[in-house]
């Protein structure tokens, strides 16, 4: 169960202003009693089941773009921030930020040039907190790295036979997470385009300094036709490098979505 309650107000022209407080239930089923009495275990450090995850989020937004289904010109930034605090009654204690930041351009008509970089980071407030993993990031899928399944991209806990084979292998999120998308967007007649496009990007297991070298690239080509809610989308996405703990993964996606990525 969930509960939010909030406030959204215009601040100035294109600016919006956020805060809400949030609520929600976590329990969960099948899990092992050795997870919980491990000090450092995949679902997070001190982690408890069930447990409530209260929080404050304030956030502010910019959006400049001229339309927003379909942005032909302008840009879009917003940046979060979100603490969980015991003393708003929940079980864990953190800070999450979020900055979004995109930008349109279109040179000609037949052609849109868009691009986002996205970050964020999260930790854990006070000695022997951490983030749980349903707070954590996880990157893949329609809106962020194509090159890999929904929530695929990730830090994940491994469990192999004792001669190194036969290993299970789960996403755990992670607390740093690193994104940037380049596309160009080709409209033809009849309400059709087509997009080439590059994802790049990971989720990280270190606060604030994350190995930028170990990022995942990723390519593709997408379709769209326009419709009176947003373009259907279909994206054909590859990688072309990723770190090798990645390697048990498919190497390509194929989505099909409604709406932009970004």
């Amino acid at each position: 169960p969930q509960g939010r309650v909030g406030l959204e107000r215009p601040l100035y022209w294109d600016l919006k202003g956020e805060i809400f407080y949030e609520v929600t239930y976590y329990d969960f089923f099948n899990v092992r009693s050795s997870v919980l009495e491990e000090k450092n275990n995949p679902l997070g450090h001190s982690f408890v089941d069930p447990f409530l995850l209260t929080t404050l989020t304030e956030a502010v937004t910019w959006d400049a773009r001229d339309h927003p289904l379909v942005t032909r010109n302008g840009v879009y930034a917003r940046v979060s921030f979100t603490q969980a605090l015991k003393a708003l009654g929940g079980d864990f204690q953190f800070l999450k930020v979020v900055g979004d930041l995109r930008g349109y351009y279109t040179p000609w008509k037949w052609v849109t040039l868009a691009a986002r970089v996205m970050n964020g980071y999260a930790w854990g407030l006070g000695k022997g907190e951490s983030v749980p993993i349903i707070s954590r990031f996880f990157s893949g899928g329609a809106n962020s790295v194509r090159g890999f399944d929904f929530q695929r991209l990730s830090p994940y806990a491994e469990k192999c036979d004792a001669d190194g084979t036969n290993c299970q292998r789960a996403p755990v999120g992670g607390v740093t997470m690193v994104l940037t998308q380049l596309e160009t967007r080709f409209h033809l007649p009849w309400n059709i385009s087509t997009v080439l496009f590059t994802d790049i990007g990971n989720v990280f297991e270190q606060e604030f300094n994350p190995d930028v070298t170990d990022l995942t690239y990723n390519a593709g080509v997408g379709l769209r036709y326009l419709t009176p809610v947003g373009p259907i989308r279909l994206d054909f996405a590859f990688r072309l490098y990723a770190p090798q703990r990645y390697d048990y993964l498919a190497p390509w996606t194929f989505y099909i979505t409604l709406g932009e990525a970004f």
